[in-house]
């Protein structure tokens, strides 16, 4: 019985083990602010409270362990507790989890890049759906329909405001458009298009499915560079990764800039672009184009990846 008893308070440590050790890794985590590199910040607080989990269950574990460990002579009940297999067996089973362990905390937490989203294939489209929307329209066209010339940035001294019918002339709205109809007519009045993180995929969006009405308008967009095989030297693109629940999930998004100095622009270093919008014709489809007006080096943000925001 005091083998029984001893095995059992073994096996019972390193379980302890294990899991306070994943409890002291997502802690560590948090602290040093990589886990955003992992997760979406709504999962946040689920991941909190999984460590607070696995703290608790490794204390038991830990308590366990020391009661079969200091109880030589007995067991506290007459079922088996003795896991079966052969010791090969168990080694393979923990290694199951301490493998991941010892990556999590030796291996150096880094962010997706250029490597990850040419496995991945970066979306030069911000919405799959921007297409269809576009087809339905020009096969529906509305029955009164008004022809707007956007304002001309190169008159001084006027009022460039435009009327809600004209804007709404601009933006036509259906039951699949509504919101980014609604987002296209506030960021249409900026004099600068800023995509900011918070709303950087609804915006683009939005610029995507009313692409026609933003070309000429001045936009601003930080990323990191990336290129594929079949760009021309003038070419590479300022991408993202959209991140919705974690890192598993994470779709590289991006916008094709065209600039005489592209090559002096390394894949992987992070810029900020700003310039206007305008459209080509890219592996057979519309998309849109970036004419760089300037391009500044940046420093990588603290949080690299962006989130959907569904409250926009």
């Amino acid at each position: 019985m005091e083998l029984t008893n001893r095995s059992l308070g073994f096996h019972y440590m390193i379980r302890s083990l294990i899991v306070l050790s994943f409890s002291i890794l997502i802690t560590y985590l948090i602290k040093s602010g990589s886990i955003n590199l992992y997760i979406a910040p709504r999962m946040l607080i689920l991941v909190k409270l999984s460590a607070i989990g696995f703290y608790i269950i490794g204390t038991y574990q830990m308590y366990a362990a020391y009661r079969y460990l200091r109880n030589h002579s007995s067991v506290d009940c007459d079922c088996d507790h003795i896991p079966t297999g052969s010791v090969w067996k168990h080694i393979m089973i923990y290694s199951l989890f301490i493998f991941p362990l010892l990556l999590g905390f030796l291996l150096p937490s880094a962010t997706m890049g250029t490597a990850l989203a040419s496995k991945k294939g970066m979306n030069l489209s911000a919405s799959s759906t921007s297409r269809t929307i576009k087809v339905q329209q020009e096969a529906n066209p509305p029955e009164k329909s008004v022809i707007v010339e956007p304002p001309s940035s190169d008159q001084p001294n006027v009022d460039t405001a435009l009327t809600d019918e004209q804007l709404n002339a601009l933006f036509i709205t259906d039951e699949y458009n509504e919101d980014f109809a609604r987002l296209s007519k506030q960021i249409y009045q900026d004099d600068v298009i800023v995509v900011k993180d918070e709303i950087f995929m609804e915006i683009l969006t939005a610029i995507d499915l009313f692409l026609d009405s933003f070309v000429g308008k001045t936009v601003e967009i930080s990323g990191f560079v990336y290129r594929e095989p079949n760009m021309t030297q003038n070419q590479f693109v300022v991408g993202r990764f959209a991140m919705d629940c974690c890192s598993a999930d994470a779709l590289p998004y991006g916008v094709l800039i065209e600039d005489t100095n592209a090559i002096n622009y390394v894949n992987d270093s992070w810029i900020k672009v700003r310039g206007q919008i305008d459209t080509t014709i890219y592996d057979g489809n519309k998309i849109m184009v970036f004419k760089p007006e300037s391009i500044q080096s940046i420093e990588a943000p603290d949080s690299p990846y962006i989130y959907p925001n569904y409250d926009f």
